[in-house]
């Protein structure tokens, strides 16, 4: 099975689904819509990181969407008739709901979820609840009785070419529009009619054409320690995906046994993508160069400005082993699928957390989708100011240092606060007031704060 992608109209009119999790760990209930970039935001144990890892499930097609293996989302009759009948009529849209799409898939998620809870987490102790999607999309699928040129591109000349099938997808607002408009799949195997629906839900719940077999990269919390580790640890013991019959050996999320996988093999590509980002946190925090050696176990050392050498990783600071793994794992991969962060301000002063606000930014808008958790005021404040730049001149915005690239659009920002009461943790989204977004939990623990210090001066 090959995928293909246009660089067409990619994003659904209606956005994204939103996505409804319930009684998983200490939540109570949570409601996100995914968008360029999502915040979570609240106190320790509030449950930050167990919706960051469901988070990481979804955008790596882990909950039934993959491409192969065992217990994958199945295609139901009424989704193969409609397929048959495109056959018949090549070229022409058949438009689906996207909420009937949704609604078998999470009958498919009431039956499998804490079994893909209990592989995300390790354990079969936590409590996983339940989690659905419900979208407004239509999505549009034709059957093509020829495959467009850019595809004839990519492919060559190649016999292949000449057996495969090419369905095309679109957004039911599009209307017309030609193939190379489009994003397209094509199909080789007996399962097309399970493959082609997967590939609809995906796209539905991100409101993106070009989702399909995601593979999101995930930095947990506490990375100093894996860092300086790594050369301790093989890939060969780490094996996250559901499908796996073989008996885990290690004691990891599946998300993190990911993050160690991708940081082993990070010096394979290491300096081939997302350098500008790179660059800039180097020039703005890092105070040097990341340089990754070896393979199969890498070698990460820091070169610095200041003299000759390049120092390992033990005989820097914690503000270089935090960075480490971000620059080796965002440099080693496209990150197309979204990028998920535990508190990107670990081990920063606020300045350096400000830098990295703005390198999250600059990712976010070059269609790296961000979710982070985060305690830092200095952080969302940063991120508050990003999205008032927009109100700002050229001119203005240049004297102050930014440029367009760290421009975040209002409507593409996230923020969701976890809110504790009787033991539980309810997700609740943080209203955008006329300073940006307000987060109740963070800013009573400030006024708190100046309040004791004027008592003390009093």
């Amino acid at each position: 099975m090959l995928s293909l992608n246009s660089r067409g109209a990619r994003y659904s009119p209606e956005g994204s689904a939103v996505m409804s999790v319930e009684d998983l760990g200490k939540i109570k209930n949570a409601e996100i819509e995914f968008s360029k970039f999502v915040m979570f935001v609240g106190k320790n144990s509030s449950g930050k990181s167990y919706l960051a890892n469901i988070v990481w499930a979804v955008r790596s097609s882990f909950l039934g969407l993959g491409n192969n293996g065992e217990n994958l989302c199945k295609s139901p009759k009424w989704f193969k008739d409609l397929l048959d009948s495109a056959k018949q009529s090549p070229d022409e849209k058949i438009s689906i709901s996207g909420q009937k799409i949704l609604s078998h898939y999470n009958r498919f998620l009431a039956r499998n979820f804490e079994k893909f809870a209990h592989r995300i987490f390790n354990h079969k102790s936590l409590r996983v609840g339940s989690i659905k999607f419900r979208s407004k999309s239509e999505i549009c699928i034709e059957a093509m009785s020829k495959e467009p040129e850019w595809v004839r591109a990519e492919l060559g000349e190649s016999d292949f070419i000449n057996v495969i099938s090419s369905w095309m997808f679109s957004w039911s607002a599009e209307g017309g529009g030609s193939a190379e408009n489009l994003s397209a799949l094509i199909g080789l195997d007996s399962n097309e009619y399970d493959v082609i629906y997967r590939a609809c839900v995906e796209k539905i719940i991100f409101g993106d054409l070009h989702a399909q077999w995601m593979r999101a990269t995930y930095l947990p919390a506490a990375r100093t320690g894996l860092v300086l580790s790594v050369s301790d640890l093989a890939s060969s013991a780490f094996d996250p995906e559901p499908t796996s019959t073989r008996r885990r050996s290690s004691r990891f999320t599946a998300p993190m046994s990911r993050f160690i996988q991708d940081l082993i093999q990070s010096s394979d590509n290491s300096g081939r993508f997302n350098m500008e980002i790179v660059e800039f946190l180097e020039r703005s925090i890092f105070g040097g160069e990341l340089s990754i050696t070896g393979r199969g176990v890498p070698e990460f050392r820091f070169v610095s400005k200041e003299f000759d050498g390049a120092l390992p990783m033990h005989a820097v600071s914690s503000m270089i082993t935090e960075l480490t793994p971000f620059l080796a794992l965002v440099s080693a991969s496209p990150c197309y699928d979204g990028i998920i962060i535990e508190e990107p301000e670990a081990h920063l002063h606020l300045s350096a957390q400000r830098c990295m606000a703005r390198a999250l930014a600059r990712l976010a808008n070059s269609d790296r989708p961000i979710v982070a958790t985060t305690h830092s005021d200095t952080f969302i404040q940063q991120i508050n100011l990003l999205c008032r730049l927009a109100d700002l001149s050229q001119p203005k915005m240049k004297a102050l240092g930014y440029s367009k690239h760290d421009v975040l659009r209002r409507d593409d920002v996230r923020v969701y606060e976890f809110e504790e009461g009787n033991g539980r943790s309810f997700v609740k989204e943080a209203p955008f007031k006329e300073g940006g977004f307000v987060v109740n939990s963070i800013n009573q623990t400030l006024f708190d704060l100046v309040d004791e210090v004027m008592e003390l001066q009093e």
